[in-house]
């Protein structure tokens, strides 16, 4: 059961850094995008983020 947790954690934490890079790359979505489009991303991605490193001891499912 922990490696399922940790495998969903880090499953997360790496969704976090792709959506992250692919918002900031001017190759990938990075010109494509409207700036407020780009805000609420970076928003939502570090709201994730913060909760990720508050919530270190969550269910698997919470990661998911």
């Amino acid at each position: 059961m922990a490696k399922e947790k940790v495998d969903a954690r880090n499953s997360l934490d790496s969704y976090i850094h792709q959506m992250k890079n692919t918002v900031e790359d001017p190759e990938k979505l990075g010109n494509k995008m409207d700036e407020d489009d780009k805000e609420k991303i970076k928003a939502a991605v570090k709201e994730t983020q913060d909760w990720l490193s508050s919530n270190p001891d969550a269910d698997k499912e919470d990661y998911e």
